[in-house]
């Protein structure tokens, strides 16, 4: 588990480092925004904490970029408050593809429980992320080889996903030439 945090205040940085040290985390901390996402791509980080006052680059914004790069999106991505923000600035940050908020708590162990929530709740969507790939590639396996016409359709009756079967029968090469097309 390596953890990133991002605040512009070094002081806090250094504080939080050593406390998440202690508790065996490894920990790189910047105060620069840009720089958090330089390291992004360069490290593999499974939690990033983001101070919501950033000065250089908004956390919201971060947190979007983060999610929309396919190297990057699987980082499980906390903005953070030292004190109590606005309903609006909470709903942003998920907007933006954050997956939790907190208020930095007062007690150094509620703080380190939820780093721990934040890290198991991360392995969890992890190993359902992976599940679910699996799924998927045996889905497609299926489709590609069984000699039945299979086939899912959505609510307006258009095919969304056929096996390569069924795509031959109706004269087509490909399954996917299917997708969107409807039989009626």
């Amino acid at each position: 588990v390596l953890i990133l945090m991002v605040d512009k205040n070094l002081k806090f940085l250094s504080t939080y480092k050593n406390l998440l040290t202690f508790h065996c985390y490894k920990t790189i901390t910047t105060n620069k925004g840009k720089i958090a996402l330089d390291l992004i791509s360069k490290k593999v980080i499974t939690l990033i904490l983001i101070n919501i006052e950033l000065t250089d680059i908004k956390a919201f914004e971060i947190s979007k970029l983060i999610k929309i790069n396919p190297f990057s999106n699987n980082i499980f991505v906390v903005i953070y408050a030292k004190e109590i923000q606005s309903y609006e600035d909470k709903q942003l940050a998920f907007e933006n593809g954050a997956n939790g908020f907190m208020v930095i708590p007062s007690q150094d162990h509620e703080f380190i429980n939820l780093i721990e929530s934040y890290i198991h709740h991360k392995q969890d969507l992890d190993y359902t992320n992976t599940k679910i790939d699996y799924e998927k590639s045996l889905l497609n396996v299926l489709m590609a080889n069984l000699p039945s016409a299979l086939y899912f359709k959505d609510r307006e009756s258009r095919f969304t996903k056929v096996s390569q079967y069924m795509a031959n029968r109706h004269g087509y090469t490909f399954s996917k030439d299917l997708t969107g097309k409807s039989d009626f």
